[in-house]
């Protein structure tokens, strides 16, 4: 069941679930009882702001997805971090500027989502960003170059070619650490026959 909080659909009960939380688990985030998290899944309450908020810095510290919270805010972070990793120096300078601290509060509570002329601004200065994903979600954040594959999806063949190399190593290890008794067993037989051989010269 989905709840409202302002203008933004907060869907705490997905949030919980996608994340592998019990309701006693967000209660104990919150400072609040099982009792009020299950009121608010069921539609009966909401989240305040500052429950809202702590729900949030929770869900950062603990790298959790805040896509069922408010999803303009979860965006919006996205399109932060996104920005941070690509190490543009210009881009801290330019979100100040776009972001003040009231439009990001109000987008964090659900009191406003992210307008066209927003949306417009970030993807002039980033052009691989989606318009139609800022505004609404859907799609993917990132569009795919024509003839050629998305950032996502040149970290994603990154990320599995370091697999099967890290597999390789430990195929490489296992052959080794199995060949070590006959290695340790030739060697002392080896030892053996030239302590002999000295013995009986």
């Amino acid at each position: 069941m989905k709840t409202q909080h302002a203008n933004e659909n907060v869907n705490l009960e997905a949030f919980r679930k996608k994340n592998a939380l019990l309701q006693q688990d967000v209660a104990d985030i919150l400072g609040t009882s099982r009792g009020y998290i299950s009121m608010v899944e069921r539609g009966d309450g909401k989240l305040s702001s500052q429950k809202l908020d702590l729900l949030f810095e929770a869900a950062l510290k603990n790298h959790w997805d805040t896509s069922d919270l408010v999803p303009a805010y979860s965006r919006l972070q996205s399109v932060m971090t996104y920005l941070q990793e690509k190490d543009d120096t210009s881009n801290n300078y330019f979100l100040a500027h776009l972001l003040t601290s009231v439009i990001e509060e109000k987008i964090k509570h659900g009191e406003i989502g992210i307008n066209e002329a927003f949306a417009e601004a970030i993807v002039k200065q980033y052009s691989e960003i989606d318009k139609e994903w800022l505004l609404d979600g859907t799609g993917e954040m990132l569009l795919t170059p024509k003839g050629g594959p998305s950032e996502l999806e040149l970290l994603k063949e990154e990320v599995r070619q370091l697999k099967a190399s890290l597999l390789e190593y430990q195929e490489t290890n296992m052959r080794l650490l199995q060949s070590l008794p006959t290695l340790i067993a030739d060697e002392i037989a080896r030892r053996s026959e030239q302590s002999v051989s000295r013995n009986d010269s």
